[in-house]
């Protein structure tokens, strides 16, 4: 498939891209800026994660929650993610509302209400998030152990929710020096897509993002993981009804052209109850319940992850010499039609 994408670029920076698509009265309004947890430094890791929940708490001209009930009112809704790489907010909603949705991200990304009341309560819903998804959570718990062994220089090692004590630490100028280094229009991306005309839609963006002021950003990483010499093994004990286990091999980075065929190989192997490694661990042998994999595009050079859960009373080893022989078949006979 190939879309037609209007590209624009205002003079502070912000790079804007639309795609015009009558196909239903929707809009989705993506907006990416180039921070994540790879900027951050120990002391605030977290922050970007944090930060991904003050941006809903209200702005110079949108008093807090106004945001939501605005969208919600125009059959709309929308969301923000954050990985080690990029934080993104997205909206889906009617046309009629485009404007209205331009005006409430540009005040937000130049006037954020940041405050200490904001922060403290923020602080104790990520805190929370992370006894849920990591403390509590065999896979979170594995995938934080992971990153922790196989990064020794790169901030990749820390978890992108952050360390509970730097979660407890992190102060509100921490947060006004990040919104001011990060937060402003030559480190965002608008990506439009739906039932808007691009040069009207243009017009509009430009009436309440051109008069932002770009920042200073610097958004290198100079640190690069010194080359691991041989196998790092990680043994963690916690009360489960079975065991699970994870696997991790270093991979390029998104400006390698090796991403296509790893992406290729992902799908081959854990994709769907036909691939590879389903067919073998989980129907054939039938020595696990669970198998599927992860290969991140990542800016840096980061991780290809298998994670595997064991049938009760089935040790790992029996899944790690499963996945092993499988790939020993493709380094020596390749992918085949079949």
């Amino acid at each position: 498939m190939k879309l037609k994408v209007n590209k624009y670029r205002l003079d502070n920076g912000l790079k804007i891209l639309i795609n015009e698509d009558h196909s239903l009265p929707l809009v989705g309004y993506y907006t990416f800026f180039k921070v994540g947890s790879r900027n951050e430094r120990p002391g605030i890791t977290g922050i970007s994660h944090l930060f991904e929940h003050m941006m809903f708490n209200g702005s110079k001209k949108f008093g807090p929650k106004e945001f939501d009930r605005i969208l919600e009112s125009n059959g709309g809704f929308s969301n923000a993610y954050t990985t080690r790489d990029i934080t993104v907010y997205y909206e889906n909603f009617s046309p009629s509302a485009f404007r209205k949705v331009v005006e409430m991200e540009a005040d937000r990304m130049e006037n954020l209400a940041l405050n200490e009341t904001n922060l403290s309560f923020e602080r104790e819903v990520v805190k929370e998030e992370r006894r849920l998804r990591t403390d509590n959570s065999i896979m979170g718990i594995m995938e934080e152990q992971l990153y922790a062994a196989s990064f020794y220089a790169h901030p990749y090692r820390w978890p992108v929710i952050g360390w509970m004590s730097d979660l407890d630490n992190i102060t509100l100028k921490d947060c006004q020096d990040y919104y001011r280094k990060y937060y402003s229009p030559d480190n965002a991306v608008l990506v439009i897509i739906g039932d808007v005309n691009p040069l009207s839609s243009f017009e509009v963006i430009k009436d309440f993002y051109g008069n932002i002021p770009p920042g200073k950003i610097d958004n290198s990483v100079v640190t690069e993981e010194p080359e691991q010499k041989g196998e790092r093994r990680i043994k963690y004990f916690k009360e489960a009804n079975s065991i699970s286990f994870c696997i991790g091999y270093h991979t390029v980075s998104v400006f390698d052209e090796d991403v296509f065929p790893l992406d290729l190989l992902q799908i081959i192997l854990t994709y769907g109850g036909s691939s590879r490694l389903y067919r073998n661990l989980v129907l054939k042998k039938r020595v696990a319940t669970s198998i599927f994999s992860e290969f991140a595009w990542r800016i840096d050079p980061s991780l290809f992850v298998f994670y595997v859960r064991m049938k009760p009373g089935i040790k790992a080893e029996k899944g790690e010499e499963i996945i092993y022989n499988e790939i020993e078949k493709i380094k020596k006979k390749g992918i085949t039609k079949k």
